[in-house]
């Protein structure tokens, strides 16, 4: 029986941040791995009779030494340091750290070296007593830095073509589409390998021609002994592949690219987009401008072309019959962020936003996910504005009795824990009151919004008969949004309870059982955000805005920031300068997008003293710590009068309301004139950041 054995070195999702460091990363990986394969068939081979096994890869796998070797291989490395450190770090995958350490000195010597050899003789130019170079590549085209006797001048090398494997030609490669409808397998003929030199593998790439020209490029698919390979597509693209053949020598590179391939089914439009939140807010000529920010959708077989925001004034005593006048927005695919201009303070707003993409010329566009906002008045200025979350309305879903059940109540969540090889967490809820005894099931669905690791994004869904359910299979340090919905014989229930969930990092877990496998993080990359600031906002309590700028320094891309802080005790004793020690599960904490530049704790102690940190993650870790030591104002927080509460309306329940006499209207308006007069203050602070 074949065993075949493929590397995938990325997916097509993750092609940006998983590209290889070295040079181009298959081929060097390619050559990384055939010279490793070189050395254990070799050493094996007084073991096997001289024949090794048909799955050389997986053969060297299960070799102590072999599986040290090409340890580097299989990954990318910021620089040869951080490869050796791997090396010595690495326990479990490497046995044998003197071996993968020279695998680490032979990547980084391929990755500057061209294939041949210098001529034997030089003139004219060729023989000056200059620098022109320092190495490979400093040379242009194929030219290598050749050493003279008296100088380095770039050359044309020698190279014997025997040395290395055939080309794959474009004919010799067919593309054919899987069962599943989301990937495709590429084949391709097996070049004979005429020398001694080790044996050929295959490195492939593929182009995605549907992106924007700048983002146009070949990105690695994987490494295979085999003549074929699995990958995985996206619907709606137009796709090249190409092959190279290499064996420990190196490659003659990459023939002509396939012709254009899509997969057969046909793209859906996008689900919308969720999570609306407002955000910092500036007050200009009497005008409130407020961010808005979302999410984008859950699901999407096209890249978002753009979004779509409406937004309208929702007054509190409307006519029988008004024009709403509808404000519109357009914001590129690539921000899930804008500025609602000239809104008019102390006003209720209705907000839509809907994500657009294109194919071919058809526009596929999602539903619109709504909310309500309010604006502050410009004395308040407090940065957030309210908001009334509203879930969308399914008109078709109503209960015997014409009313429809409300969201599951009380949605709660244990702690996070490690069991049995899984990061675990209970939920628990209540069946919305008044519609117990029809409430037949509920349905979950959890997604991981932020991750301090790229290896954490995922969503699952599930559907439960009782009132609790324990979600399974998640990342350790995510932040995860929950959604349970009630199902009763009339079909799902319109309204969403939701929770966020913030799973601990793997150091940190409780566990029961086994204590899970941890990797070493490298300490302090990326560096300390910069340029750290905040204002403190007083309303019915103190909030503290908080601003920054990301690191200087990050070998990683950003997957996201975490912001954390704790109230200082008043017995700790120390001097106001000192900045305290807190234990880390004595810390508030969130995670955000990498995207996120502020953040606003709220419901703060008036007069307390708080530490707040904040920290850039990547994909191996969280890196330095911002700390800021701060003094909330000591101010007496009033409490609000009673006033009639707002009732919950439908978009257009507004429009048919009773109208309110003008004596009313002036009364309640002097009322809460005088409320927000004696209530709301804006301090700004300027503080002092202390780096840590």
């Amino acid at each position: 029986m074949q065993h075949r054995t493929t590397y995938q070195l990325s997916l097509l999702w993750t092609v940006t941040f998983l590209m290889p460091i070295f040079g181009d990363g298959n081929t060097i990986s390619a050559r990384c791995h055939s010279t490793c394969l070189s050395a254990h068939v070799t050493s094996s081979a007084l073991h096997t009779n001289g024949t090794g096994s048909y799955s050389l890869l997986e053969e060297c796998s299960s070799n102590i030494n072999c599986s040290s070797c090409i340890y580097p291989c299989k990954k990318s490395h910021k620089s040869l340091d951080t490869c050796k450190a791997k090396c010595q770090t690495q326990m479990e995958a490497v046995s044998a750290p003197d071996i993968c350490v020279a695998s680490c000195n032979f990547i980084k010597f391929i990755k500057n070296a061209k294939i041949g050899v210098c001529p034997s003789t030089f003139g004219g130019f060729a023989e000056a007593c200059v620098n022109e170079c320092e190495d490979d590549q400093g040379c242009n085209g194929e030219k290598k830095c050749c050493d003279n006797g008296c100088g380095r001048t770039c050359q044309v090398p020698n190279i014997r073509k025997k040395d290395y494997p055939s080309r794959v030609e474009r004919r010799w490669a067919t593309i054919t589409e899987n069962e599943d409808g989301d990937s495709a397998t590429v084949r391709w003929r097996a070049v004979p390998n005429l020398t001694d030199s080790g044996f050929v593998l295959y490195a492939v790439q593929a182009k995605n021609l549907s992106q924007t020209r700048s983002q146009v490029s070949w990105y690695d698919v994987g490494v295979t002994e085999e003549t074929e390979i699995s990958v995985p597509l996206q619907v709606g693209r137009n796709y090249e592949f190409r092959i190279a053949s290499v064996n420990e020598n190196g490659t003659l590179g990459y023939f002509r690219p396939t012709a254009e391939f899509c997969l057969s089914r046909e793209p859906e439009r996008p689900s919308p987009p969720f999570s609306i939140e407002t955000g910092p807010v500036q007050v200009i000529n009497e005008k409130i401008h407020m961010n808005l920010h979302w999410s984008p959708p859950r699901y999407s077989d096209l890249p978002i072309s753009r979004y779509r925001v409406f937004y309208s004034e929702r007054r509190a005593v409307t006519p029988s019959i008004i024009a709403v006048k509808e404000h519109r927005l357009d914001v590129p695919g690539s921000e899930t962020t804008c500025v609602l201009p000239d809104l008019l303070p102390g006003m209720k707003y209705y907000v839509q936003v809907k994500a657009i993409a294109r194919y071919h010329d058809n526009r596929l566009s999602s539903d619109r996910e709504s909310t309500y906002i309010f604006t502050p008045t410009p004395a308040s200025n407090d940065g957030t504005g309210g908001k009334l979350t509203q879930t969308y309305v399914h008109p078709e879903v109503t209960a015997p009795s014409g009313k429809m059940p409300g969201p599951p109540g009380d949605l709660t969540h244990d702690q996070p824990y490690w069991d049995n090889g899984t990061l675990k967490v209970r939920l628990r809820w209540q069946k919305p009151k008044g519609f117990e005894a029809i409430i037949e099931r509920f349905t979950i669905h959890w997604e991981a919004t932020v991750c301090s690791s790229e290896r954490g994004q995922q969503e699952g869904e599930a559907t439960s008969l009782e009132t609790s359910f324990e979600l399974y299979g998640l990342s350790f340090d995510c932040t995860y949004e929950v959604w349970v919905r009630p199902v009763y014989d009339h079909g799902w229930g319109p309204f969403d309870a939701t929770i966020q969930i913030l799973t601990p990092p793997c150091t940190e877990v409780v566990y029961r059982g086994p204590r899970p496998t941890c990797p070493t993080p490298i300490p302090d990359i990326p560096s300390a955000p910069i340029n750290m600031s905040y204002s403190y906002v007083i309303g019915e309590t103190v909030s503290a805005n908080f601003t920054w700028a990301p690191p200087t320094r990050s070998q990683y891309p950003l997957s996201g920031y975490r912001i954390y802080w704790a109230q200082v005790k008043p017995s700790s004793g120390l001097p106001e300068a000192a900045l305290p020690t807190i234990e880390r599960e004595e810390f508030t904490s969130t995670l955000l997008r990498e995207t996120r530049r502020w953040y606003v704790i709220r419901n703060l102690t008036a007069g307390a003293r708080y530490v707040v940190k904040l920290q850039a993650l990547s994909s191996i870790g969280g890196g330095a710590n911002v700390a800021v030591d701060i003094q909330t104002p000591d101010i007496k927080i009033q409490v609000n009068p009673v006033l009639p509460s707002e009732k919950a309306q439908t978009p257009d329940s507004n429009l048919n309301q009773e109208p309110v006499s003008p004596q009313e209207n002036c009364a309640a308006e002097r009322l809460v004139g005088s409320f927000l007069f004696l209530t709301i203050l804006s301090i700004l602070c300027t503080c002092h950041v202390i780096q840590r």
